[in-house]
């Protein structure tokens, strides 16, 4: 089967259960765990890679949105999701180069798109070091 046809759940071989916490992001997060990644929203992968769930399913996707937008945006502002997969764990990054390679060649190619450059120039050279 297809992963996009598949949940996070169901790739990670993991479930989390009901929520202990009821805050709107808890309940979200453990909702989306359960939703297929082909029907994941660009707020949907800020979120969830916000929260660093999912990432080595939801980073590709991520980066698939950045390559055709970088300014892709979820429910607050342009570049929002940028800004996620920027401030993701660096250990993902550390294991997955490849993925970190095709996020620093968008931003070398597309950095003159990007509206607000200069809200993201921490973040963006804490992620190239």
């Amino acid at each position: 089967m297809n992963t996009l046809n598949k949940t996070i759940e169901q790739l990670e071989k993991n479930k989390w259960g009901e929520p202990e916490f009821q805050s709107h992001l808890v309940v979200t997060s453990h909702k989306l765990r359960k939703k297929k990644l082909k029907d994941f929203t660009v707020e949907d992968l800020r979120l969830m890679i916000g929260q660093n769930i999912g990432n080595q399913f939801l980073i590709p996707l991520a980066i698939n949105h950045l390559r055709q937008d970088i300014n892709s945006e979820g429910d607050f502002y342009p570049g929002d999701l940028l800004k996620s997969v920027l401030k993701s764990e660096t250990s993902f990054w550390e294991s997955n180069q490849n993925l970190k390679k095709e996020v620093v060649k968008i931003l070398d190619t597309q950095i003159d798109k990007l509206i607000d450059a200069d809200d993201f120039e921490e973040e963006i050279n804490f992620f190239k070091k």
